[in-house]
């Protein structure tokens, strides 16, 4: 039985008790009310139920029967609205310390993913210093390598490899704060129909041969601003899962996309503010998630995968997902039974934008015609890197290795088409507090910032103090030469 249910019966026998004694009161009152009729009642007692016998009446029966009867209607009416109230109190009591340990846990489960994000952030920032000489000299010497060349195939091996860490730093990137960079304008059913028809999903579903992968895309054309790289690692990654959790049986993923426009905040998983929004929904039928896991699977390195199963088991796939959603301003929510798992993916949507379809990847390597740049890094082999890439796409180049560096050359008088600064540069100037400078000596100065890793917060003041692009190290020769190209085309002339 409930404490509610206690607390009526309380109030019922009470109650009960009440009117006894209003009967009790009702037929001897005049007893209490006289003491000679108390007297008389002692030392006569009635010896059967046909004595009569004859008290003395109170003038004011009928005003104290009606005092007795308000003091017990008052008394079961003040418990029953004492009891309503109580019940309403005790509800918010329990529905505030509910959301308080609420609260509590997204606190707590933030600053989890701060500790992770840091260490991650820094391992990110070395890795990929480290990685640009196993990436970049490769992909020169192969563009001047024949196809028969049989050093060839080791190069491909090497900057395969390099680029498949390269990746892994990536993820990293995601955990720590501002790892994303929400500058395109995405068209979301295309980007799902390029990872459908994608060499990783066509690779990895024979291992699965009983499953099928469905999309069910929106009429309307989907538009979001952000990281085409993170979003798609975003749906690879809740698919992956979707697949493994239907494990050797025969079952379905669905991937739908929809529109919505919420007038209100909704309470599922998490609460979704309201706005409209690119859903995405990955559904599966799989065995589902235990209901006292669904508050960990977003935390680093909780997994019920064992290690290197199908690739997976790491622990991290989701916190990935989480944290490439939390820097889109979005939200995820799942639903999970033993019928299967559901997750939808909230982000902000773009309206009235216009874009044309293109593939992700750069296709076109543009040559430069002996412009000159500056490059300004405080580390010694990504200057020789970057000025090897650089001379090969037909440019001239200067470096520098500090930005105070930097402002001494622009100071004495050179001149340069661009400016390459590294982000970082302790304990000295970092590269925007170096563009400052640069643009006081030479308004028109055009520039472009690189980083292994830096915080998307960063590369917004870049962009207002007037930096064209960002550059992700480890260098990839067709990325840094199309932005180097847009910047020289369509950027500030140089003095």
């Amino acid at each position: 039985m409930t404490k509610r249910n206690y607390t009526y019966l309380i109030i019922i026998i009470i109650t009960f008790f009440a009117l006894s004694i209003y009967w009790v009161f009702d037929s001897y009152w005049s007893v209490f009310i006289y003491k000679e009729n108390l007297k008389y009642l002692i030392h006569h007692p009635p010896l059967s139920l046909m004595d009569t016998i004859t008290f003395k009446v109170s003038p004011y029966q009928g005003v104290a029967r009606a005092a007795v009867s308000i003091i017990i209607f008052s008394l079961g009416l003040t418990a029953l609205i004492v009891s309503y109230f109580k019940d309403k109190m005790v509800k918010k009591i329990k529905k505030a310390e509910d959301e308080k340990m609420r609260l509590l846990e997204v606190v707590q489960r933030a600053k989890r993913m701060e500790t992770v994000g840091l260490m991650a952030g820094g391992v990110a920032h070395d890795l990929n210093n480290v990685l640009s000489g196993v990436t970049t000299y490769p992909e020169m010497l192969l563009l001047g390598m024949s196809e028969d060349d049989p050093m060839r195939g080791p190069l491909v091996t090497i900057y395969d490899a390099g680029q498949k860490a390269a990746d892994i730093v990536k993820d990293l990137s995601t955990l720590s704060s501002g790892g994303v960079d929400r500058t395109q304008i995405i068209d979301l059913n295309y980007l799902i129909q390029e990872f459908v028809s994608s060499p990783v999903l066509v690779r990895y579903l024979p291992r699965h041969k009983y499953v099928k992968v469905m999309p069910f895309y929106s009429k309307k054309k989907i538009y979001i601003r952000g990281s085409e790289m993170h979003i798609y690692k975003i749906i690879m990654n809740l698919t992956i899962n979707a697949i493994n959790s239907i494990a050797g049986d025969t079952g379905l993923v669905k991937i739908t996309t929809k529109l919505v426009t919420l007038k209100e905040p909704i309470d599922k998983y998490i609460s979704v503010r309201k706005g409209q929004y690119a859903l995405i929904s990955i559904e599966d039928t799989g065995r589902g998630i235990h209901e006292k896991d669904l508050d960990h699977i977003f935390e680093p390195f909780f997994t019920k995968n064992k290690l290197g199963i199908n690739g997976s088991g790491t622990g991290l796939g989701l916190t990935i997902v989480w944290a490439a959603i939390h820097e889109h301003a979005g939200y995820i929510s799942v639903e999970s039974s033993s019928a299967g798992t559901k997750f939808d993916v909230y982000l902000p949507a773009e309206e009235h934008v216009s874009i044309e379809d293109k593939s992700p990847l750069y296709t076109k390597k543009y040559m430069g015609e002996g412009q000159k740049i500056l490059v300004v890094d405080d580390n010694k082999s990504q200057r020789r890197i970057l000025s090897t890439l650089l001379k090969t796409l037909n440019y001239k180049v200067e470096t520098a290795g500090s930005g105070e560096e930097a402002i001494g050359i622009l100071k004495s008088g050179k001149k340069f088409d661009l400016m390459i600064l590294d982000v970082l540069m302790p304990p000295g100037m970092n590269g925007c507090d170096t563009y400052r400078e640069a643009v006081k000596i030479n308004p028109d100065q055009r520039a472009i910032i690189a980083s292994g890793y830096i915080d998307s917060s960063k590369v917004k003041s870049a962009m207002k103090l007037g930096i064209s692009y960002f550059i992700h190290k480890p260098y990839s020769i067709y990325d840094i030469s199309e932005k180097i190209h847009n910047t020289l085309t369509n950027g500030k002339e140089c003095l």
